[in-house]
């Protein structure tokens, strides 16, 4: 089985704490292959520390590689 490939726009403390980790738990179904955020750095930083291949600094630039996104972004 092939599996999804998500984005995540938003890396604050839910995606870090919640999101993240649950999707990493199910790495035989879902793979995170990017992530978004309006703090670049902060995407950076939550890319490095989850092993996360790709940062992208405009949310609609990750629709070409991915299957799916969630949206953690607030405002």
């Amino acid at each position: 089985m092939e599996t999804l490939k998500v984005g995540i726009i938003g890396v604050g403390g839910i995606a870090q704490n919640r999101h993240i980790p649950a999707l990493k738990k199910l790495d035989h179904l879902v793979e995170i292959v990017g992530v978004q955020d309006i703090n670049y750095e902060l995407s950076q930083q939550v890319a490095s520390e989850h092993k996360i291949p790709r940062v992208f600094q405009e949310y609609k630039d990750m629709f070409e590689v991915v299957d799916a996104v969630i949206n953690l972004y607030t405002k």
